[in-house]
């Protein structure tokens, strides 16, 4: 099966996450890529952040790497 893991990490715990999945998955023979968002400008202060998120303010982000979702069975 081709799986696409796509994710978004600030601090990098999700990160950590999204590849202990990747290798679960390729261990047990799927084929998966990963794909990390990211945005086009982030401020790195916690409170600036924590603002953005009660706020629910939109992000920008950067083009991703793969477009062409369609080779995928799952995302």
């Amino acid at each position: 099966m081709k799986i696409l893991i796509t994710y978004y990490s600030f601090t990098g715990n999700t990160k950590k996450v999204a590849q202990a999945l990747e290798k679960f998955l390729k261990d047990r023979g799927n084929d998966v890529d990963i794909q990390r968002l990211l945005p086009e400008n982030e401020s790195r202060d916690f409170f600036i952040q924590a603002k953005q998120a009660f706020l629910k303010a939109d992000v920008n982000l950067k083009p991703p790497i793969i477009f062409d979702l369609s080779g995928y069975d799952l995302i």
